[in-house]
């Protein structure tokens, strides 16, 4: 069974072009959560009449009572899918047609657990476009076909947007127990399914990504790190977190060695360590 989770809130604009492109897909997709954050415009009106045009019985729509925000409302979506394979959507990207096909091959390789794309950046009007935008470091490089990535690189950052990722209901069940939101819900994706076996970067633009105004969570136009607070406000880093409560559920390969190389880039150890080691 093949389920996408999306979240929406206040995308009317742009869900309908979405779901057509989900619906649409090649090797067909047999649920769509739909999750809506207390929309303030017609999204959920559209979606309905979606539905109802359509007789679209493969998409489940939920209105929450109150705003959960982008992390809550994705664990929500997540939560609600019953697949062996999960999909994640944001609500104004367009899917290519062999999306679902192409990963779910590579989801079929051995041991593979989650599996991300690269993706092409379209403007509000759905022109392709890159100008202004950072594109991740590690997409940039990264070579063509499908590249494997270890638990000891996604310490470090996040290698791709979350839009972009089909994971297993293995990864799907442990990110529901460790109910854990303070970190974004993609990055806990990728590093429960690495602790639970391979994760997959496929180097080819399945998706087209959408940058505009109304964004809840994307690519910023370049800028200096001016602002940012680079206190440490926890004892224990979140990520250091994120592992213990992995690791309740599934063992995780170089979990000591992951829990150093996290502390080692707290701004405070760091700073210690290149005054009596480094230059």
């Amino acid at each position: 069974m093949i389920s996408v989770a999306v979240t929406t809130y206040n995308g009317s604009k742009y869900i309908i072009e979405q779901l057509k492109s989900i619906c649409d897909q090649t090797v067909p997709v047999d649920e769509i959560v739909i999750v809506d954050d207390c929309s303030t415009d017609d999204t959920v009106l559209q979606i309905n009449t979606y539905i109802s045009q359509q007789k679209e019985n493969r998409i489940k729509l939920y209105v929450n009572k109150s705003n959960l925000g982008y992390t809550m409302n994705f664990y929500k979506a997540i939560s609600k899918t019953h697949g062996d394979y999960i999909f994640l959507s944001d609500q104004d990207d367009v899917w290519i047609p062999n999306k679902v096909a192409r990963m779910l091959k590579v989801m079929a390789l051995p041991g593979v657990q989650i599996a991300c794309s690269n993706f092409e950046i379209i403007d509000e009007s759905g022109n392709f476009t890159n100008k202004g935008y950072r594109i991740p470091e590690f997409i940039q490089k990264a070579p063509k076909g499908i590249s494997y990535v270890d638990i000891k690189t996604l310490m470090l950052d996040n290698i791709a947007q979350g839009c972009t990722y089909c994971f297993t209901s293995q990864v799907r069940d442990i990110y529901k127990k460790i109910r854990y939101f303070e970190i974004i819900h993609d990055h806990q994706l990728m590093v429960i399914g690495a602790a639970l076996g391979k994760v997959c970067f496929i180097n080819e633009k399945l998706i087209h990504y959408r940058i505009h105004s109304s964004n809840a969570i994307g690519f910023t136009e370049k800028k200096q790190l001016r602002g940012i607070d680079f206190r440490i406000r926890h004892k224990e880093p979140r990520m250091v977190t994120l592992l213990k409560k992995i690791r309740k559920h599934h063992p995780v390969n170089d979990y000591y060695l992951c829990v150093v190389m996290h502390y080692m880039r707290l701004p405070i150890i760091n700073a210690v360590f290149k005054r009596f080691f480094g230059k």
